[in-house]
């Protein structure tokens, strides 16, 4: 630590951090003149002393003595009032008497001088004002009428008269257009919190309103899922999935919420690899070239998931379209077997083409949203993501382990295990057609999609369009657990939920409350559980997730 930061620690008395700004820099000014106003008591005293003037010298010292008792007396009860009085008044009243008595040959009344920059320092512009204008009144005085022994020229007194005015003329300026510039800043910093408030407010709403028919696309998209489709309709609903799910991301990107969890989704199945990623190329046949090699070694049909294939290849694709130099674009895909046992198979997946990096490194800064969401789904099936960056062109090189069809678990790698990825999400549904739920929604559409996802797996499901009648529902009917929307007109789902955690009191029940709610901004999820809700899903959800968490709370309910 430098000689200057441990002054600065001194006389702050080492509150940095524990008090504001303003009150800090007052604590070091005042401190900073105590310093300095004692240091000159004390040379004052001494110029007194040899010049055989006893009386002034002791007075020198005891002004410092009191300088050093009102400096002990604010580091110990931190008071900044009557601190500031202190070191304000007592340089003045001494340095007064200084200029009364004509001491230190009649010059020590120059100190003076310095009575506009204490007094605005200490106490701000108005005030500070005032009090040197007072102070500038009491040396006119003492210029002019006979109160003292002092003898000074006409010609200093004015000299000292017109530079303690331009002195104060100046300060006076310089506080007050200080003080104008902080207005404006800060005007201009409350007009910008203003503009963010109302940007993310709309982000916020057209985050709401994404999430809510993306949530509805996927539902209807399980739902049709659950049809029979020929191979070709098949592809083309994955693909559309996988779209969903690129969108899903971006989304929870834009609202700064990485609350979306459909990559997490487990809809491993028998599949083509060849096809899967022949069909995903040749939606991109009008916009750029491949060179696709696929070996003949890999299996015909494989256990995985193919929409998360479909997914990796649509977003690499993007992004080498995205960072293309020209209009020929042509993109190595390779495809080959790493390694194969009886079990599963793993294999390697390489994608080539033009880099828009200029060096050889590839810098993390540089890699975007596409890479990103490619790397994830990639460590979601567990492998591994590797970009090499050699001669302009950028390779994407990564190896995903798949299930051979027909083959059990058990010397499977974890990643091709079904396992649960947490006890809650995954939980087998034992008891949910003996459930009867509370669904409290306003969109006639929304309603409608949960209906269906829901119906055949739950017993009974009672609708309310909005925190009012779920409230009057609630007071006449037992329910298992309620579902509950945030934004509804009459009644919003905070104040709901509130009123229902209200009614239990008292009965020694309570009802799991889960908020199924398109709003997914950093701080809506701790909202809906500081008014009482027990858990928070936001959309667009999976519907497996939803049915574990109601079939979670229901059971923890019976026990």
């Amino acid at each position: 630590m430098s000689i200057k930061q441990k002054f600065i620690e001194f006389i702050s008395f080492k509150l940095e951090g524990k008090y504001d700004n303003e009150i800090l820099n007052k604590i070091l000014i005042i401190n900073a003149f105590t310093i300095i106003g004692t240091l000159w008591g004390l040379i004052f005293a001494f110029i007194f002393w040899t010049q055989n003037s006893f009386f002034q010298a002791i007075l020198g010292v005891f002004y410092a003595f009191l300088l050093i008792l009102n400096f002990l007396w604010f580091r110990k009860t931190k008071n900044v009032e009557i601190a500031r009085f202190g070191i304000a008044f007592l340089p003045l009243l001494y340095f007064l008497y200084v200029l009364a008595t004509g001491g230190i040959e009649n010059m020590g009344a120059l100190w003076l001088l310095l009575a506009p920059i204490i007094c605005v320092f200490l106490y701000g512009y108005k005030i500070g004002i005032r009090a040197s204008l007072a102070v500038l009144a009491i040396i006119f005085i003492l210029f002019f009428i006979p109160l003292s022994s002092a003898q000074y020229s006409t010609v200093f007194k004015i000299r000292f008269l017109g530079i303690y005015s331009a002195i104060l003329m100046l300060i006076g300026m310089f506080d007050y257009f200080t003080h104008k510039m902080m207005q404006f800043f800060e005007k201009q910093m409350l007009e910008g919190q203003k503009l963010v408030q109302e940007k993310t407010q709309t982000i916020s709403e057209v985050s709401h309103q994404l999430r809510t028919s993306l949530n509805n696309a996927l539902a209807l998209i399980d739902l049709m899922n659950q049809t029979e489709f020929n191979e070709k309709q098949k592809d083309l609903m994955n693909t559309i999935e996988a779209s969903l799910n690129n969108l899903g991301t971006i989304v929870s990107t834009i609202d700064a919420n990485p609350d979306f969890k459909r990559p997490n989704k487990s809809v491993s199945l028998n599949f083509n690899l060849h096809d899967t990623i022949n069909n995903t190329l040749s939606l991109f046949s009008n916009a750029t070239k491949f060179n696709f090699v696929f070996t003949n070694e890999i299996p015909e049909k494989l256990f995985g998931n193919p929409i998360f294939i479909k997914q990796i290849f649509l977003n690499l694709i993007e992004y080498f379209l995205k960072n293309k130099t020209d209009n020929n674009l042509i993109l190595n895909v390779n495809v080959s077997l790493k390694e194969r046992k009886v079990e599963f198979c793993e294999c390697l997946f390489e994608i080539t083409g033009e880099s828009p990096q200029k060096n050889d490194s590839v810098e993390e800064k540089e890699i975007t949203l596409d890479i990103l969401i490619v790397k994830n789904l990639i460590e979601s099936l567990g492998g591994k993501l590797k970009l090499q960056n050699k001669n302009s062109f950028l390779t994407c090189f990564f190896i995903i382990p798949f299930k051979n069809v027909g083959k059990s678990d058990s010397a499977l790698p974890n990643s091709l295990r079904n396992t649960s990825e947490s006890l809650v999400l995954n939980f087998v549904p034992k008891t949910l057609k003996d459930a009867s739920i509370l669904l409290v929604e306003d969109n006639q559409i929304n309603q409608k999609i949960m209906l269906l996802s829901l119906k055949k797996e739950v017993k009974n499901i009672d609708v309310a369009n909005n925190g009012k009648e779920a409230l009057e529902k609630f007071s006449t009917t037992k329910y298992d657990l309620i579902l509950m929307d945030v934004q509804m007109p009459v009644m919003d789902g905070h104040k709901a939920t509130m009123k229902i955690r209200e009614m239990e009191v008292g009965t020694n029940s309570h009802i799991p409350i889960i908020a199924l709610t398109a709003y997914a901004m950093a701080g809506d999820r701790e909202q809906c559980l500081s008014v009482g809700m027990d858990d928070y899903i936001s959309k667009p959800f999976q519907l497996k997730n939803v049915l574990g968490k109601i079939e979670y709370y229901i059971q923890k309910q019976k026990f």
